[in-house]
Protein backbone atom coordinates (compact mmCIF):
# COMPACT_ATOMS: atom_id res chain seq x y z
CA UNK A 1 0.00 0.00 0.00
CA UNK A 2 3.02 2.45 1.07
CA UNK A 3 4.49 1.51 -2.54
CA UNK A 4 0.95 2.10 -4.17
CA UNK A 5 0.93 5.82 -2.06
CA UNK A 6 4.82 6.73 -3.75
CA UNK A 7 3.82 6.03 -7.29
CA UNK A 8 0.81 7.53 -7.14
CA UNK A 9 2.59 10.76 -5.77
CA UNK A 10 5.17 10.64 -8.42
CA UNK A 11 2.42 10.14 -11.00
CA UNK A 12 0.59 13.46 -10.13
CA UNK A 13 3.88 15.32 -9.61
CA UNK A 14 4.99 14.09 -12.70
CA UNK A 15 1.84 15.38 -14.23
CA UNK A 16 1.58 18.63 -12.52
CA UNK A 17 5.29 19.84 -13.88
CA UNK A 18 4.14 18.04 -17.62
CA UNK A 19 1.11 21.06 -17.67
CA UNK A 20 2.26 24.04 -19.21
CA UNK A 21 1.75 27.27 -17.68
CA UNK A 22 0.93 28.85 -21.32
CA UNK A 23 -2.69 29.72 -21.18
CA UNK A 24 -4.69 31.24 -24.09
CA UNK A 25 -2.70 34.53 -23.14
CA UNK A 26 0.31 33.88 -23.46
CA UNK A 27 3.10 34.10 -25.51
CA UNK A 28 6.74 33.77 -26.33
CA UNK A 29 8.97 36.24 -25.26
CA UNK A 30 10.84 37.28 -28.80
CA UNK A 31 7.62 36.14 -30.72
CA UNK A 32 4.02 36.35 -30.96
CA UNK A 33 0.87 34.14 -30.98
CA UNK A 34 -2.02 34.10 -33.88
CA UNK A 35 -4.76 32.51 -32.56
CA UNK A 36 -3.02 30.11 -30.03
CA UNK A 37 -0.18 29.00 -32.19
CA UNK A 38 3.00 30.42 -31.59
CA UNK A 39 5.72 31.65 -33.78
CA UNK A 40 9.20 33.02 -32.73
CA UNK A 41 10.75 36.40 -33.47
CA UNK A 42 14.62 36.36 -32.48
CA UNK A 43 15.18 39.31 -35.35
CA UNK A 44 13.28 43.08 -35.50
CA UNK A 45 13.85 45.51 -38.60
CA UNK A 46 12.60 48.98 -38.97
CA UNK A 47 12.89 51.31 -41.88
CA UNK A 48 11.32 55.29 -41.54
CA UNK A 49 7.69 55.64 -43.30
CA UNK A 50 7.18 58.47 -45.77
CA UNK A 51 7.03 61.62 -45.53
CA UNK A 52 4.73 64.31 -44.00
CA UNK A 53 3.32 61.85 -41.49
CA UNK A 54 6.12 59.97 -39.46
CA UNK A 55 5.69 56.57 -39.63
CA UNK A 56 7.57 53.55 -38.06
CA UNK A 57 7.17 50.01 -40.14
CA UNK A 58 8.31 47.67 -37.52
CA UNK A 59 9.19 43.99 -38.76
CA UNK A 60 9.53 40.89 -36.25
CA UNK A 61 11.23 38.03 -38.11
CA UNK A 62 12.41 34.50 -37.34
CA UNK A 63 14.95 34.38 -39.50
CA UNK A 64 17.93 37.06 -40.53
CA UNK A 65 16.55 38.96 -43.27
CA UNK A 66 20.21 40.09 -44.78
CA UNK A 67 20.60 36.11 -45.83
CA UNK A 68 20.50 35.79 -49.74
CA UNK A 69 17.94 32.17 -48.55
CA UNK A 70 16.03 32.05 -46.11
CA UNK A 71 12.14 30.60 -44.63
CA UNK A 72 10.77 33.88 -42.24
CA UNK A 73 7.93 33.49 -40.36
CA UNK A 74 7.07 37.19 -39.77
CA UNK A 75 4.78 40.26 -38.24
CA UNK A 76 4.54 43.37 -39.67
CA UNK A 77 2.78 46.57 -38.82
CA UNK A 78 3.43 50.33 -38.77
CA UNK A 79 3.08 53.11 -36.24
CA UNK A 80 2.31 56.44 -36.67
CA UNK A 81 3.97 58.95 -34.06
CA UNK A 82 4.14 62.89 -33.15
CA UNK A 83 7.61 64.79 -32.97
CA UNK A 84 11.31 63.32 -34.75
CA UNK A 85 10.98 59.80 -33.38
CA UNK A 86 9.07 57.33 -32.01
CA UNK A 87 8.89 57.13 -28.18
CA UNK A 88 7.66 55.20 -25.05
CA UNK A 89 3.86 54.90 -25.09
CA UNK A 90 0.77 53.54 -26.30
CA UNK A 91 -0.10 53.38 -30.07
CA UNK A 92 -3.76 52.82 -30.63
CA UNK A 93 -6.54 53.77 -32.80
CA UNK A 94 -5.07 56.09 -35.73
CA UNK A 95 -1.33 55.54 -34.57
CA UNK A 96 -1.94 51.86 -35.96
CA UNK A 97 -1.02 51.82 -39.47
CA UNK A 98 -3.28 50.58 -41.70
CA UNK A 99 -1.55 47.66 -42.52
CA UNK A 100 -1.08 44.96 -39.54
CA UNK A 101 0.60 41.69 -41.21
CA UNK A 102 1.44 38.17 -40.08
CA UNK A 103 2.81 35.43 -42.11
CA UNK A 104 4.26 32.25 -42.07
CA UNK A 105 6.54 30.40 -44.83
CA UNK A 106 8.00 33.15 -46.52
CA UNK A 107 10.89 31.95 -48.91
CA UNK A 108 13.84 33.93 -50.65
CA UNK A 109 16.38 31.62 -52.55
CA UNK A 110 19.20 33.06 -53.94
CA UNK A 111 18.26 36.65 -53.29
CA UNK A 112 14.73 35.75 -54.79
CA UNK A 113 11.59 35.64 -53.15
CA UNK A 114 10.10 32.24 -54.20
CA UNK A 115 6.89 32.70 -52.07
CA UNK A 116 5.43 34.99 -50.31
CA UNK A 117 3.86 32.61 -47.44
CA UNK A 118 0.80 31.45 -45.74
CA UNK A 119 -0.68 34.85 -44.09
CA UNK A 120 -1.56 34.07 -40.82
CA UNK A 121 -3.53 37.51 -40.41
CA UNK A 122 -3.77 40.17 -42.10
CA UNK A 123 -5.42 43.63 -42.10
CA UNK A 124 -5.52 46.85 -44.49
CA UNK A 125 -8.06 48.78 -43.44
CA UNK A 126 -8.41 48.53 -39.89
CA UNK A 127 -12.12 47.99 -39.55
CA UNK A 128 -12.69 46.48 -36.58
CA UNK A 129 -9.85 46.60 -35.21
CA UNK A 130 -8.99 46.68 -31.70
CA UNK A 131 -5.76 46.77 -29.83
CA UNK A 132 -2.21 48.66 -28.86
CA UNK A 133 1.25 48.48 -29.45
CA UNK A 134 2.91 49.29 -25.73
CA UNK A 135 6.47 50.85 -26.71
CA UNK A 136 8.34 50.21 -23.40
CA UNK A 137 11.78 51.96 -24.92
CA UNK A 138 13.48 52.33 -28.07
CA UNK A 139 17.22 53.59 -28.47
CA UNK A 140 18.77 55.12 -31.78
CA UNK A 141 22.00 55.27 -33.44
CA UNK A 142 23.50 58.84 -34.29
CA UNK A 143 21.49 58.43 -37.71
CA UNK A 144 18.23 58.68 -35.85
CA UNK A 145 17.83 54.42 -36.82
CA UNK A 146 15.98 52.69 -34.22
CA UNK A 147 19.02 50.43 -32.77
CA UNK A 148 16.99 48.88 -30.05
CA UNK A 149 13.33 48.41 -28.99
CA UNK A 150 11.21 46.49 -26.17
CA UNK A 151 7.72 46.20 -27.11
CA UNK A 152 4.28 44.65 -26.41
CA UNK A 153 1.64 44.24 -28.86
CA UNK A 154 -2.00 42.84 -29.11
CA UNK A 155 -4.23 43.15 -32.01
CA UNK A 156 -7.84 41.44 -32.63
CA UNK A 157 -10.41 41.94 -35.40
CA UNK A 158 -12.72 39.66 -37.09
CA UNK A 159 -12.26 36.58 -34.60
CA UNK A 160 -8.16 37.21 -35.32
CA UNK A 161 -6.01 37.36 -32.06
CA UNK A 162 -2.69 38.75 -31.82
CA UNK A 163 -0.37 39.08 -28.82
CA UNK A 164 3.24 39.63 -29.19
CA UNK A 165 6.31 40.99 -27.74
CA UNK A 166 10.21 41.87 -28.69
CA UNK A 167 12.91 42.84 -26.70
CA UNK A 168 16.41 43.53 -28.64
CA UNK A 169 18.49 44.73 -31.48
CA UNK A 170 16.90 46.44 -34.38
CA UNK A 171 18.36 46.21 -37.74
CA UNK A 172 17.77 48.95 -40.95
CA UNK A 173 15.08 46.20 -43.30
CA UNK A 174 17.71 45.23 -46.05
Amino acid sequence: MKQLKVILGIVIGLSILSCSSDDDSAYNSNGFKVNGVNYATDFAYSTSGGSGSPIEVLIFSSTDRSLASFLENRGRFDLRYTGDQLTPGTYSGNALGSVIEFTKDIEKVDGAFVSFGEDLAFTSNGSNLSGAAQVNSVSYNAEGDIIQIDIDYNFSWDGTEILGSYSGEVGIDP
